[in-house]
């Protein structure tokens, strides 16, 4: 069967992953068993364009997303060149065939006071001072998670209300931080491992 020399040949001679061989599956497989209810037929060498484009309508009928359908597309696309590449075909069914357009859906910015109601939310659950201070630090820097984990202590200047991040390239730079969050890592500070060196990072216990 052409669907199985195909999953072995991307899963032997392509490598891809298991997640994605299984992907691959069920788009075929779905295109299959549509190819079977409408036109009462399992030889996937005598697909056309038509029958392609009429899969695509009945999934958007069906309310899947534009990026499912371009997925399954694309396994389609895949499946038909391979098929012309081993001479089973000598001309693919998919080709010329577009991708739907989509756009990505807007991300709506939180109000200040939507992200302070949740930022109190957040910080009424959290009674470790480690993680409060985590959450306070990225929540008020935008730091990445590799820049939090890189701060040192002698990057950080609680009485200048400051802290000094290296980001990716080795670059530099100064972000001020509030009057909360300074006492709040100094009460960190204090409970701190008292065994670890000053020049190590700020947030090893």
């Amino acid at each position: 069967m052409m669907l199985d020399k195909f999953l072995e040949y991307i899963q032997l001679e392509k490598r891809y992953s298991p997640h994605t061989i299984t992907s691959y599956r069920k788009d075929l497989e779905d295109f299959s068993h549509f190819y079977l209810r409408t036109e009462s037929s399992v030889d996937l060498l005598k697909v056309d364009k038509k029958i392609i484009r009429n899969f695509i309508v009945d999934l958007s009928e069906n309310n899947i997303s534009r990026r499912s359908i371009n997925r399954k597309l694309s396994s389609l696309k895949s499946f038909y060149l391979f098929l012309l590449r081993i001479g089973e075909i000598e001309v693919s069914p998919a080709e010329n065939i577009s991708s739907l357009k989509f756009y990505p859906e807007k991300q709506i910015p939180m109000s200040e006071q939507e992200m302070q109601n949740l930022s109190d939310q957040v910080f009424t659950q959290v009674h470790n001072v480690l993680e409060k201070s985590v959450l306070e630090v990225l929540y008020q820097t935008g730091i990445r998670k590799a820049e939090l984990c890189g701060m040192t202590f002698e990057n950080v200047n609680l009485n200048g209300n400051e802290i000094k991040i290296i980001g990716k390239g080795n670059k530099q730079r100064v972000i001020p931080i509030s009057d909360n969050l300074s006492v709040l890592l100094k009460s960190y500070v204090e409970i701190r491992n008292p065994e670890t060196e000053y020049k190590s990072y700020f947030f090893c216990q």
